[in-house]
């Protein structure tokens, strides 16, 4: 999405979803564009920590995120429907053998980061978990 703006004239073009959307301040600051709310936010409110290159505000990524979880959806993508995904480091038999919400590149963070911790994952649920102490007897929260 880019917005070009001449004189009292603004032109919004959605061709190319990478590219950022940025407003003149009038201090010359440029403001980014968050693509939730649609509107511009000055960067110390930019969420811009996504592996993929999209930003969003925190507000947006706080409630997004909220209601992903609220959903029973752990593992959250980008919220960018068009965002591509790319299996670096994985071959594509392992890759093509993961579950279909398993595969986007947040998820595959998540898988790498369990598997540093040592983290195991319920058979039924399927969500990561961290045994601390106690016998190893894992009673899953869903049946």
């Amino acid at each position: 999405m880019a917005l070009s703006i001449d004189g009292n004239n603004h032109n919004i073009n959605n061709e190319d979803p990478k590219v950022k959307m940025v407003k003149p301040h009038k201090n010359g600051i440029e403001l980014p564009f968050c693509g939730i709310c649609c509107d511009f936010k000055p960067s110390w409110e930019m969420f811009e920590t996504l592996k993929c290159g999209h930003n969003f505000c925190r507000f947006c990524m706080h409630e997004y995120v909220a209601s992903c979880l609220k959903s029973n959806i752990i593992i959250v993508p980008c919220p960018d429907s068009k965002c591509k995904v790319k299996h670096g480091g994985m071959k594509c038999g392992m890759f093509m053998s993961l579950n279909k919400n398993e595969r986007e590149k947040e998820d595959l963070m998540v898988m790498n980061f369990a598997k540093a911790k040592r983290w195991r994952r319920c058979s039924k649920c399927r969500i990561y978990v961290e045994k601390n102490e106690g016998c190893s007897y894992i009673s899953c929260r869903f049946g």
